[in-house]
């Protein structure tokens, strides 16, 4: 193994498996109003963003900025439709990559690694089916002609960001000509990796992606921004699925995860 690990993690940003501090500058892309008026009795299960469920409760974050609280509802038949029955508790905001409580405290949807915190079964409208799921994305700003399309089961390693210098020799230079050849040594390993598996490696040569995923829907990625509020290099993309976060050291990635969003497992 070579030994530049350390300065790929420091220069490329690839996260380990730790939790976030909700510390963060709060940048806003989105706020949610609440509603004047409670409709409790009218609320169906569509206008649900936010779905979090754990042992203390159940939480419903509204399209229309309400949040909807029970502990106890996990024994009625349709727990989720007795949540919706109960009084707004408070407002929320929503942002890209968190939600904001009653002004004051900062939920988040990704572990430092892009990884949903355990918890999380609907973000942003959509199902969680596995806990590495493409979420949080950025979309080209404008009609670009130049992505590739993925229609077939592959791995798909990012195109790096190709830059220049005028003197090759300075910190800056080293540092990115080292991370450079550590990205060839560890997309080599992790597509041979995924060749054991039968499944071929798309490399990209453009900046953006696209992926036919469930209800024939389509979505482009840019790969030169966060996916899941982190620096991603690597996606595992099953035809007609959402695609999931594959981390370019082979060793990050846990089998059996993989396995699940395969089908080999359940």
């Amino acid at each position: 193994m070579k030994k530049s690990t350390i300065l790929l993690l420091l220069f490329l940003g690839l996260s380990c498996a730790k939790k976030t501090e909700n510390n963060e500058t709060l940048q806003s892309d989105t706020i949610v109003n609440a509603s004047d008026n409670e409709k409790a009795n009218t609320i169906d299960k569509s206008q649900i963003n936010h779905l979090f469920i754990a042992n203390g409760g159940t939480l419903i974050y509204l399209k229309n900025g309400d949040v909807k609280s029970c502990a106890k509802c996990d024994s009625d038949e349709d727990p989720i439709a007795a949540v919706l029955q109960t009084k707004t508790a408070y407002q929320y905001k929503d942002f890209d990559d968190y939600l904001i409580e009653d002004k004051t405290d900062t939920i988040r949807f990704f572990e430092e690694n892009g990884r949903i915190y355990s918890g999380w079964k609907i973000i942003k409208g959509m199902p969680i089916t596995h806990e590495l799921s493409v979420i949080s994305y950025s979309k080209p700003e404008k009609n670009v002609k130049d992505i590739t399309k993925i229609t077939d089961t592959r791995l798909v390693v990012f195109k790096p960001e190709i830059k220049e210098f005028a003197d090759e020799n300075t910190p800056e230079a080293n540092a990115y000509f080292t991370a450079m050849d550590d990205w060839g040594w560890y997309s080599a390993e992790l597509t041979e990796a995924f060749e054991k598996r039968s499944i071929k490696t798309a490399y990209l040569k453009t900046r953006f992606v696209s992926f036919l995923i469930e209800n024939n829907e389509t979505i482009t990625i840019d790969t030169q921004k966060p996916i899941n509020n982190t620096k991603v290099f690597a996606l595992l993309y099953q035809k007609n699925k959402r695609p999931i976060i594959t981390y370019l050291i082979p060793g990050d990635n846990e089998d059996d995860q993989i396995k699940m969003y395969l089908g080999e497992i359940k």
